[in-house]
């Protein structure tokens, strides 16, 4: 079971085809103090303040890295208590237990370039399953995303990231598949502990995106 792996430059995290990544549950057992629960409320208000974004860090994160590959066939699983419906899309109970879970995005990742994730199963996210930020040169190919453990989980998430390729990806979850986004100050940023608002000097769109020979559905 993990909590969190930080990724850095010119490696790769190979999970061989079998093995599971699991996230672990409990809150102790964290190198931070993790939130509970879907959302964050800060005063003053601020919009999309769930916790995944805003306070927890994903499963797999990098900051200003280089060269990052994950691959190898294995599977990175959220944390689950059971009971929710089995694809996390039917049923009315997707979300059960979600006031006890830690929601994190399974991966995230802010300035980073030169990224890959390949043949890989992402499963039972709370939050984003991929989330970009600020990326250059990013590659998805033969990835499988499924059976979130709640609302709102975003398939695949490019913020302020040129150039990027979605090529035989299989996705199933209960929110956007694909979102394109960019902003110049997000005050989510002011609290997360793994991304910075982004600095003037970026070119702030989301341009360059390709997404090829994939399935997406789901949907709210």
């Amino acid at each position: 079971m993990i909590t969190g792996v930080q990724m850095k430059s010119n490696v790769e995290l190979h999970i061989e085809e079998g093995a599971v990544l699991w996230q672990n549950p409990l809150r102790s057992a964290y190198f931070y103090t993790p939130t509970y629960g879907h959302n964050e409320f800060f005063d003053p208000p601020i919009p999309w303040s769930n916790a995944a974004f805003a306070v927890n860090y994903p499963l797999v994160s990098a900051t200003s890295q280089e060269n990052i590959r994950i691959t190898g066939g294995g599977e990175i699983r959220g944390a689950d208590h059971g009971g929710q419906s089995h694809d996390g899309v039917s049923g009315s109970n997707r979300n059960t237990a979600c006031p006890s879970l830690i929601h994190v995005f399974t991966i995230g990742y802010y300035d980073c370039k030169n990224v890959e994730i390949s043949d890989m199963r992402l499963t039972r996210s709370g939050g984003y399953f991929l989330m970009s930020v600020g990326g250059e040169n990013i590659y998805y190919a033969n990835n499988q995303i499924m059976m979130p453990t709640c609302v709102e989980a975003d398939c695949t998430s490019f913020s302020n990231t040129d150039g990027a390729i979605i090529n035989h990806c299989f996705a199933y979850s209960n929110d956007d598949a694909v979102v394109l986004s960019s902003a110049v100050t997000d005050p989510r940023a002011d609290m997360s502990p793994w991304f910075d608002a982004a600095p003037e000097t970026w070119d702030h769109g989301a341009r360059n995106i390709t997404v090829a020979h994939s399935n997406y559905s789901g949907g709210k």
